[in-house]
């Protein structure tokens, strides 16, 4: 849909993934096991992010963590080299709405929450009806939703590759800088 110019050019994405966790002192909860809420949720927002501006430019962030180092809640702007940007939020402490919206001059797209689940999307484009009685995309879901990812793994194994071309491992290694980068300004 972002290619066939709907939304006229991506400017801008809002994602954030957050909802209160039980402190019952499970691997989430432990600073030895767990990557906070930023490896286990902030993920989410950064690789759509990544999916559709590349790897950012600048990435201004900040968050809470505990006295251990265990960070349980961010904000971060990531900004990209075309002028692009997307504002992201992940916590294991309180709710984040789990929707995702990817803007541009002529409309926006959203993806209601759990975005990284979602089988629906609402396009509010091409008519200022359609902007505030947008239309709706709906998709088939395959098992709990992880079974297209696991057919693609699979048919790389089988092929004897290492990685797969929709997402190779170039695009994971750059999410991990950004989200090194993320935790970065979390300790300081």
């Amino acid at each position: 849909l972002l290619r066939t110019g709907i939304i006229g050019q991506p400017s801008s994405i809002r994602a954030g993934f957050g909802f209160p966790l039980i402190a019952d002192g499970g691997s989430r909860w432990d600073v030895k096991r767990s990557g906070g809420t930023l490896l286990d949720q902030g993920i989410y927002p950064v690789t759509l992010a990544h999916s559709i501006f590349g790897e950012p430019t600048s990435i201004t962030a900040n968050g809470r963590l505990r006295a251990d180092g265990l960070d349980f809640a961010e904000h971060f702007t990531l900004d990209f080299a075309g002028g692009q940007f997307a504002q992201c939020a992940s916590s294991m402490t309180e709710f984040v709405d789990p929707s995702a919206a990817i803007s541009g001059a002529k409309g926006w797209i959203t993806i209601p929450g759990m975005f990284w689940t979602s089988t629906t999307l609402q396009i509010h484009a091409g008519s200022w009806e359609r902007m505030f009685s947008p239309e709706s995309i709906d998709r088939a879901r395959e098992g709990n939703g992880y079974v297209p990812m696991l057919r693609a793994a699979g048919e790389a194994i089988s092929a004897g590759e290492t990685q797969h071309t929709i997402h190779p491992a170039k695009d994971t290694i750059a999410v991990f800088r950004t989200l090194d980068t993320i935790a970065s300004q979390l300790s300081h």
